[in-house]
């Protein structure tokens, strides 16, 4: 389970945090390695940051072209999240070997580039939890009025948590609920963190949201929440039928990237 960084009102996953980390790691390399070598890298690694975010979203759209095509709209929207780190980080030095003159220049950039990227994937090892975290003992209400415990049996699990008056669980609530409905062999649940039932019904009512072929409760005081560690909305789990977290995802999550999860979730749940 990757870990989250809180920054006053503002919450940014782990693994987003890890590549912020690198980049900086890369300009400062090759800030000291331009001032050694008589700035004949100049701010061309500045443009390569510029050019491997542009790569990294165009990655991921290629990727997923097929889901984009019939949205292109999408391509544009950015802040769902959806980024290529393995195209961004060839748009990166793309631009360095372009953009410089002489092999020892090209070089020391690429170096620089090496190492930032070094540094963010052990950063981003270092801030994945594991994942063995006991299964809560709480029976929560559901919004119908029953109750639901976490027995670890049954199907594998995906657990959201959100709150109506969050604007990016709100823009991902369509791609979740019509997951859920699609996706019988895998159980979700809609933890809402902290409002009443007649909050969230209404809610959903008004913005036609079917969670029928889900599970939504009632998590009022946030002890689910707590249990697990979110740090922040949205959140989403991914979870074997044994309760073993194999995935989560911090923010707005993307149909691409929860297709994903799901998959992988199902392959590990098939190994257990």
């Amino acid at each position: 389970m990757m870990k989250s960084f809180a920054l006053g009102p503002f919450v940014i996953a782990g693994d987003q945090a890890a590549i912020l980390f690198g980049i900086a790691v890369f300009l400062l390399v090759a800030n000291i390695v331009n001032r050694r070598i008589g700035g004949r890298i100049g701010a061309v690694p500045g443009t390569a940051v510029l050019v491997g975010f542009v790569a990294a979203r165009l990655g991921y759209v290629l990727i997923h072209f097929s889901s984009f095509a019939r949205e292109p709209w999408r391509v544009l929207m950015i802040w769902e999240g959806g980024f290529s780190i393995w195209a961004g980080l060839c748009g990166a030095l793309a631009t360095l070997l372009v953009g410089l003159s002489g092999l020892k220049a090209r070089l020391w950039a690429t170096g620089a580039l090496a190492a930032g990227a070094l540094m963010a994937n052990v950063a981003i090892q270092l801030m994945t939890a594991p994942s063995a975290i006991a299964l809560p003992q709480t029976a929560f209400q559901t919004l119908d009025g029953g109750t639901f415990r976490f027995d670890g049996s049954g199907a594998p699990m995906v657990v959201n948590f959100w709150a109506s008056w969050c604007p990016p669980c709100r823009r991902e609530m369509p791609v979740l609920a019509q997951a859920a409905s699609d996706t019988p062999d895998v159980r979700f649940v809609f933890a809402n963190q902290g409002e009443a039932a007649d909050v969230i019904s209404g809610y959903l009512k008004a913005n036609d949201i079917d969670l029928s072929a889900a599970t939504v409760l009632q998590d009022g005081l946030g002890e689910l929440g707590r249990h697990y560690g979110t740090q922040g909305l949205p959140a989403t789990l991914f979870m074997t039928a044994d309760g073993t977290i194999v995935n989560s995802h911090l923010g707005q999550i993307t149909k691409e990237a929860l297709a994903g999860a799901i998959s992988d979730l199902r392959r590990k749940d098939k190994g257990n």
